[in-house]
């Protein structure tokens, strides 16, 4: 069965893009949250039987659109306790949102930025540097 996962249309477009590319060969169907429409209703309603993870960013970049993570998180879990959800929040910096008040699968952030850049390096070349 195909798996399927929830991204957020506005989040940094690397990350998209390996979403997109990554996500076809891995055969896992992509549900994009439409710009300005990401709200714990929005991520709910595009939950399918074959969400398994749900990829979101607090607050993107360039655009600055927001979401309350607090807020998805509850969503998301009252829905599916067995649905990932994951926040990139390279943007934020731990120090703004911080990791401990809410329980993350996965995060990403400047911390991290190493192995990031090792990732991206290895998933899209040198040219991701350019």
């Amino acid at each position: 069965m195909q798996q399927n996962t929830i991204i957020h249309f506005q989040m940094y477009g690397g990350t998209l893009s390996l979403f997109r590319s990554e996500a076809a060969r891995a055969n896992i169907e992509l549900t994009l949250l439409e710009p300005g429409g990401v709200s714990p209703k929005s991520v709910v309603a595009a939950m399918k039987d074959s969400t398994k993870m749900v990829y979101l960013e607090p607050c993107t970049n360039p655009t600055v659109s927001l979401v309350d993570v607090a807020e998805a998180v509850r969503a998301v879990k009252s829905v599916r306790e067995d649905v990932v959800v994951c926040f990139d929040n390279t943007f934020l910096t731990p120090w703004i949102l911080v990791y401990n008040n809410y329980s993350f699968y996965l995060r990403q952030s400047r911390r991290s930025r190493r192995a990031s850049r090792f990732l991206s390096f290895f998933f899209g070349g040198y040219s991701t540097i350019l």
